[in-house]
């Protein structure tokens, strides 16, 4: 199955950690060209309208999601260093959205959980 996820791009990221007492290292890890490389999910899968609530349910059931990105890590002081390419694959993944819809300013507006 075909997804219109497949090929997203997501924007670049520089996180830190931050490690030992008073932060004696830190680590930076700038992530870049982060792309879904695949995703589908199981046609189990399904959008729902609550019978207990005015709530719009999500129901995704047997997900399977690979994305890739690029990586170069540095750490102050210069200890660790490492550029390469990553990925992560998640497979048979289920989740539940619920989505409770609300007019706000005369606009309708979604709540997730």
């Amino acid at each position: 199955m075909h997804s219109v996820l497949n090929g997203l791009s997501l924007p670049d990221q520089t996180p830190q950690l931050y490690l030992g007492d008073s932060d004696l290292v830190t680590v930076t890890i700038p992530l870049t060209r982060q792309k879904v490389t695949g995703f589908s999910m199981s046609p189990l899968s399904g959008l729902y309208l609550s019978e207990l609530a005015p709530q719009i349910v999500f129901n995704m059931v047997g997900a399977n999601l690979e994305f890739k990105f690029d990586y170069k890590l540095r750490s102050d002081p210069d200890w660790l260093h490492d550029n390469g390419t990553g990925s992560i694959v998640i497979t048979g993944m289920n989740a539940t959205f619920i989505m409770t819809p609300k007019i706000i300013d005369g606009a309708l507006e979604m709540d997730f959980k």
